[in-house]
């Protein structure tokens, strides 16, 4: 896996470890409803989670990239886009 890939990945795991340990009430509380009754209605799920949620607003992007990142993505894109552009003409 390029090196590209994993910061990618890793930003990503480390991103849903932080969403899953701030909301472990709500897999709680989801959890004991689910040994009660077997199942939820869609109204009973979002109860819960409008009671128990912890939730944060989204980065700009679903994957905030580096800017690192960010610049040498560009950077393949022009590149390629040229490369093909020349080949075209």
């Amino acid at each position: 896996m390029d090196k590209e890939a994993l910061q990618i990945l890793e930003s990503c795991y480390e991103r849903a470890k932080t969403i899953l340990e701030k909301n472990a009430e709500l897999m709680n509380a989801v959890v004991e409803s689910l040994m009660e009754k077997k199942s939820l209605t869609k109204q009973e799920f979002f109860s819960l989670v409008k009671e128990h949620v912890c939730l944060q607003p989204l980065p700009p992007s679903i994957v905030d990239l580096p800017p690192s990142i960010v610049d040498l993505r560009s950077a393949k894109l022009k590149e390629t886009a040229l490369l093909t552009s020349g080949r075209a003409g």
